[in-house]
């Protein structure tokens, strides 16, 4: 399991998973995960001495890596099969349409220049609890604690085609560029795509 160090200015202020340092701040995780965006150090530069920074412990020191992680709010649409038409195929309207909310997400913590090299991509796909499991207490329990899971419709390859399709030129050059993926489903009260992306400095 990943770790970081949270630190405020040069002090480091926390330690452990991203969801135990939340815990010990009183924050939501996604709240965490910001202090790594380039959004949040962009509005935090005036205040130095007082920023907050998320540091993953595996990289920390050897200088050969970048992290960008953020959340992509709301239900995951998983990409639909190309509709056929004398004039070719085309994408579905819905999935067009997430692929532009993911695109407008990526663009305001996406770096300043295109990634061009190997990248590493996980994506945590966070589904919305369907009742059978919000009604019963051991079953809340155990999707919230990770150990009931999503085993149904959409697939999680077609959950993860709608991200990857739209952070294409906007995070990254070309989708043959990443060359590792990780995708997983979870149930959760709060829907969402929590993206992690691992790529070498030049």
């Amino acid at each position: 399991m990943k770790e970081y160090a949270l630190y405020k200015g040069v002090q480091m202020v926390a330690i452990g998973t991203v969801k135990e340092i939340a815990a010990d701040r009183g924050v939501e995780p996604s709240t965490i995960r910001f202090y790594q965006t380039r959004a949040y150090q962009r509005r935090s530069k005036s205040k130095e001495n007082n920023r907050l920074q998320l540091v993953k412990l595996e990289d920390y020191g050897c200088g050969n890596m970048n992290t960008l992680t953020f959340e992509i709010p709301g239900d995951v649409q998983a990409q639909q099969r190309p509709r056929a038409t004398r004039n070719g195929a085309f994408d579905p309207k819905e999935s067009k349409d997430y692929k532009s909310f993911v695109r407008l997400v990526a663009s305001q913590v996406a770096p300043e220049t295109l990634i061009t090299e190997e990248i590493k991509l996980n994506i945590d796909v966070y589904r919305k609890m369907p009742k059978a499991i919000s009604n019963s207490k051991k079953k809340l329990q155990q999707a919230l604690d990770g150990t009931l899971r999503p085993t149904t419709k959409p697939d999680i390859d077609n959950l993860a085609k709608g991200i990857k399709d739209g952070l294409s030129k906007v995070i990254w050059h070309d989708d043959s560029q990443v060359t590792e993926l990780v995708a997983r489903k979870w149930y959760s009260d709060n829907p969402r795509a929590e993206v992690t992306i691992e790529w070498a400095e030049k």
